[in-house]
C-alpha cells in the first residue's frame, strides 16, 4: 500500500505541475504566433506548348497550315492548369493549431500591361466529414480584422477576374479530394502545408490568347519557343491560436517566378 500511495502522490504532483504550467501560460498569455515560410508554386497539371499552339494556331494562320505542323487541336477542357502552393508552418506552442482559411491572389504576366490578369480566391477549410462544406469562403473568412499588415479579400475585389483562380477539389480531380480539409500544425513542430489551386479554363485561354499569336508565328517560321508564364502570388493563411491570440493571419508573398511549359 505504501508503494501505491507513493505512486499516486507522484502522479498527482506531476498532474498538478502540468496543470500549473498550462494555467501559467494562460495567465501570462503564453501563446505564440506560428511562422509561415513560402516555398514554391509548382505546376501539377498543364497543357504542353505544342497543345496550346495547336489550339490557338487555326485562328491565327488557318487550320490548313496548323494541322500538318501541330496535329489536331485539343478540346478546350483539356487546357487545364493546376498548381500547388507549398509552405512550411512552424508552431512553437505546446498545443496543435488548425488552419481556418486562406486568401490567394495571383497575377499573370504582371510586367506586360497588355496581357496581365489578376485573380483572387478565398478558401474556408472544411471540418473532416462535413459533406456540406464547399471550401468557398464566407464574406469574413478572408477579412483582415484588426491586422493592418496582411492582405484581405477586399484588397483584390477591384480588378480581379472572376474564376481566374479557384480552389481545387474532388469534383475537379479525385486526387484533390482532401484539398479542402483543415490542416493541423502539430505542437512544437512544423507542417509542410500544401494547397492546390486551379486556373479557370475560360479566363486562362483568354489571357494566353493575347500572347499565343507571336508563338504561333515563330513556330510556323521554324522557331520552336517554349511558352513561359510569369506569375506572382501573395496572400494570407489564417490559423486559430487558442488562449490570448485567437484568429490570426500569416502573410506570404509577393513571390514571383515563371512556369515553363514543356514543348
Amino acid at each position: 500500500m505504501r508503494h501505491i500511495s507513493i505512486l499516486l502522490t507522484a502522479f498527482t504532483f506531476a498532474w498538478l505541475l502540468s496543470g500549473c504550467a498550462f494555467l501559467d501560460s494562460v495567465t501570462k498569455g503564453g501563446a505564440s504566433t506560428p511562422t509561415l515560410a513560402y516555398q514554391n508554386a509548382a505546376l501539377l497539371q498543364s497543357p504542353s506548348t505544342t497543345s496550346l499552339l495547336s489550339y490557338f494556331c487555326p485562328s491565327s494562320v488557318g487550320a490548313s497550315i496548323c494541322t500538318p505542323l501541330l496535329g489536331a487541336a485539343p478540346a478546350k477542357q483539356d487546357l487545364r492548369f493546376d498548381f500547388e502552393l507549398s509552405f512550411r508552418v512552424d508552431n512553437p506552442n505546446t498545443f496543435d493549431i488548425p488552419t481556418l482559411s486562406m486568401l490567394l491572389a495571383t497575377t499573370l504576366f504582371e510586367n506586360d500591361p497588355d496581357v496581365t490578369e489578376l485573380g483572387a480566391a478565398c478558401v474556408k477549410f472544411c471540418d473532416p466529414g462535413d459533406p456540406t462544406c464547399t471550401g468557398l469562403g464566407a464574406e469574413d473568412a478572408c477579412a483582415a480584422g484588426d491586422q493592418k499588415d496582411i492582405d484581405s479579400l477586399d484588397d483584390f475585389l477591384v480588378g480581379a477576374t472572376d474564376q481566374l483562380v479557384n480552389i481545387a477539389n474532388g469534383d475537379l480531380d479525385a486526387a484533390y479530394a482532401d484539398n479542402l480539409g483543415i490542416r493541423t500544425i502539430p505542437a512544437q513542430g512544423f507542417k509542410d502545408l500544401k494547397v492546390v489551386f486551379s486556373l479557370g479554363i475560360d479566363p486562362m485561354t483568354t489571357v494566353l490568347g493575347r500572347v499565343a499569336g507571336d508563338y504561333v508565328t515563330a513556330y510556323v517560321s521554324g522557331t520552336k519557343n517554349q511558352i513561359d508564364i510569369p506569375y506572382n502570388v501573395r496572400g494570407t493563411l489564417w490559423v486559430d491560436v487558442p488562449l490570448n491570440i485567437g484568429r490570426v493571419g500569416l502573410p506570404f508573398g509577393p513571390e514571383s517566378s515563371t512556369w515553363k511549359l514543356e514543348m
